[in-house]
């Protein structure tokens, strides 16, 4: 039986039109690339930092790319604004959905970069979807795990009758906030993705679900002056990057066991076995992550998968979303599927969803 008879009805995704391929960082980035790596926690070295063999294996191939299997990103055009983005991925999802927008009495909004530091999307988001004025309209600030953190908050409203559909909208544009000498520049993209959520059919649904937290690594991963002051006393441009660089780099290496302790544990709550999924769908940082994760979890040769990393580097807390589209476009999601999806997030916060797939 589901958790919550309750599952994703349509998805949609939306990207800017301007891409910066890896021919637009000069080649002085990419003889430094070596030394700027050390400080960048998203290049940790198994080797001498204690990873396991399978971190050793796939980061390896990777050590000597400085764009981390990336080859295009998105940036958003000047005179745009991340609220664009999410509103465009909405209309796309409503349309998937076939829904009358009407009877959508939740959204919940992810905005990892907001067009304003207050107040957040979620009410401009709602307003120029001409959503009913009763809709609860609220912003979810969990970082990367914010399509996550919305299910598990959409799912029992929808249940027990407070609202008919939710729509879920999430979005980053990281370039408004990068720094293109840093060696993390590369990872990130920007985009917006969308999920309606409502009611299905039997055997539909969410299955189980996990959530874990640790805010020791609450600096490994930020936005922020790069000294370290308050936002509010920043003489410098915030910018993606790290406080706590040596944190952060062991952060990224516990990733993996992570990914296996949210994934045990919300197939635990499903009562189900590894050996019952059929798509794994993993967060995407960086390109190595997903081997990473299918691999800790022992569920590389019995699970498919879909990314998009190689054409979008990474978009945030719309990663798992596009994924699930990809998955769906590629044939390698399909209705009936048992699908676990993981994702973590900077703060630090970690969890996994089990569904039936399909209305």
């Amino acid at each position: 039986m589901p958790k919550y008879q309750v599952g994703i009805h349509g998805v949609g995704t939306s990207l800017p039109t301007m891409v910066r391929e890896n021919s637009a960082w000069p080649a002085s980035f990419t003889a430094a690339f070596h030394d700027h790596a050390r400080a960048d926690i998203s290049t940790p070295n198994p080797e001498t930092e204690g990873g396991d063999a399978i971190a050793r294996d796939v980061l390896g191939r990777y050590a000597s790319d400085p764009f981390r299997g990336a080859q295009r990103r998105r940036v958003l055009e000047d005179g745009r604004q991340p609220s664009d983005l999410e509103v465009e991925a909405a209309e796309r999802a409503i349309a998937c959905a076939e829904v009358d927008r009407s009877r959508i009495g939740l959204v919940l909004v992810t905005s990892q970069m907001p067009d304003l530091l207050i107040p957040g999307n979620a009410a401009l988001v709602h307003h120029r979807l001409g959503l009913r004025p009763s809709a609860l309209a609220l912003n979810v600030d969990t970082t990367c795990t914010g399509f996550l953190g919305s299910m598990m908050l959409a799912a029992p409203q929808i249940a027990t009758g407070a609202a008919d559909y939710a729509l879920l909208v999430q979005s980053t544009v990281t370039s408004r906030c990068v720094d293109y000498s840093r060696p993390n520049s590369v990872n990130f993209g920007d985009g917006a993705s969308a999920v309606v959520l409502g009611r299905v059919g039997d055997n539909r649904g969410i299955l189980g679900w996990s959530w874990f937290n640790d805010g020791a690594y609450h600096r490994g991963a930020v936005l922020a002056d790069p000294s370290g002051a308050p936002w509010y006393c920043a003489k410098k441009p915030l910018v993606a990057t790290t406080l706590d660089a040596a944190g952060g780099r062991e952060m990224v290496l516990k990733l993996g066991q992570l990914s296996n302790q949210a994934v045990e544990a919300a197939l635990l709550d499903a009562n189900l076995t590894k050996r019952q999924v059929d798509f794994f769908g993993v967060h995407q940082p960086t390109a190595w992550f997903n081997e990473f994760c299918r691999r800790t979890c022992s569920m590389m040769e019995t699970t498919r998968t879909a990314q998009s990393f190689a054409e979008t580097a990474s978009v945030g807390p719309a990663n798992l979303p596009f994924c699930i589209e990809a998955g769906t476009r590629e044939g390698t999601l399909r209705a009936g599927d048992i699908a676990a999806l993981f994702s973590c997030g900077s703060g630090m916060n970690w969890g996994a969803l089990v569904v039936r797939w399909g209305r």
